[in-house]
């Protein structure tokens, strides 16, 4: 409803952009809308509009925005994707609400098929308060194949993450299947997640829906063949690693192949039965805690472990398969 701008005038007259110091945005609606007939969206027209070079203009910079600072104090930013129908899910991707906006940004830049831009603070409310983005800071770059977030610092009610994180992608239609055509290289210092604000997003076995997860390391490829080096991982209070992993088949984890060098994997065995709902196979309190070093491959519900076993009741090399038959619910 409000919008306040601080212009310099004397760059606007003597070049090719539109530059602006300074501009605050209050109580408004921003609503990005894809139309069946448009492959873009609203927003994405008038920008590539602004970024177009003329024939006329010199070729040291092309047409574009420059702004210095905007701040944003209540605005919301709806999407709505037209040919998709609306569909029973916590989260629908293709139509997303974001209320209550706050933010600083600086440095924004806006050219050809690419802007950049540092966030300095950002917080909302996500589809009805489902998710509250307490913060988030990143600099950041958007182009026609890629994005990037660097120094990326989110922070939501339950979960928080932090690093550097690249997508690749050769068209638009990559975000059609993300999970098997949108390429990542992440090198993440920490990621928290909270299993119950996963679980808006992606299908979590009810058993470990309570529990924390922790992710650190560096991953490569797209989330369906997703390659990791010098990982960090622990879920929930049954089992922590390091390690090397290759995956094919995630997001569903129940149907996803891994290979996985392990070193320092400590998993507490009467737990995790407790878990899964088969307290039966509890074998003795002398073997409550395990520790492993080796090579796990297979999907988690039947995998062949071979590898260095130490527990308290003694030592182990082994070469195991293990099928658990009672399969993790949903």
């Amino acid at each position: 409803q409000r919008i306040d701008a601080d212009l310099d005038f004397r760059a606007l007259i003597n070049s090719n952009s539109i530059m602006l110091n300074k501009l605050v945005i209050e109580e408004g609606l921003i609503h990005l809308i894809k139309h069946s007939d448009n492959p873009d969206i609203n927003l994405a027209i008038f920008l590539r509009s602004l970024g177009k070079s003329n024939a006329d203009v010199s070729q040291s910079r092309s047409n574009g925005i420059d702004i210095g600072e905007i701040i944003i104090a209540d605005i919301g930013l709806f999407y709505d994707n037209l040919d998709k129908p609306y569909q029973d899910l916590t989260i629908d991707p293709s139509h997303v609400k974001l209320n209550k906006i706050v933010g600083n940004l600086s440095d924004i830049k806006v050219y050809s098929d690419s802007i950049s831009v540092n966030v300095n603070s950002f917080s909302c409310d996500v589809s009805n308060k489902l998710i509250q983005l307490n913060s988030l800071q990143a600099k950041s770059l958007f182009t026609a194949k890629s994005i990037v977030l660097n120094e990326l610092d989110l922070d939501t009610k339950r979960s928080s993450v932090n690093g550097d994180f690249h997508i690749y992608f050769d068209s638009k239609k990559a975000f059609k299947d993300p999970f098997n055509l949108l390429e990542m290289e992440a090198d993440i210092n920490s990621i928290q997640l909270d299993m119950k604000e996963l679980s808006l997003f992606a299908k979590i076995p009810k058993q470990i829906s309570n529990d924390q997860m922790s992710v650190s390391g560096v991953f490569t490829g797209p989330i369906s063949r997703l390659e990791g080096k010098q990982i960090n991982f622990e879920i929930g209070d049954f089992l922590s690693l390091e390690g090397d992993i290759f995956s094919a088949g995630l997001p569903n984890l129940q149907e996803t192949f891994l290979d996985v060098a392990l070193k320092n994997c400590n998993f507490k065995v009467n737990q995790f039965f407790r878990k899964i709902g088969r307290d039966s196979l509890k074998v003795s309190e002398s073997i409550d805690r395990l520790s492993y070093n080796g090579k796990f491959t297979g999907f988690i519900s039947d995998f062949v472990a071979k590898g260095d076993f130490k527990t308290e009741a003694g030592n182990l090399y082994t070469d195991v398969n293990l099928k658990i038959h009672n399969n993790l619910d949903n």
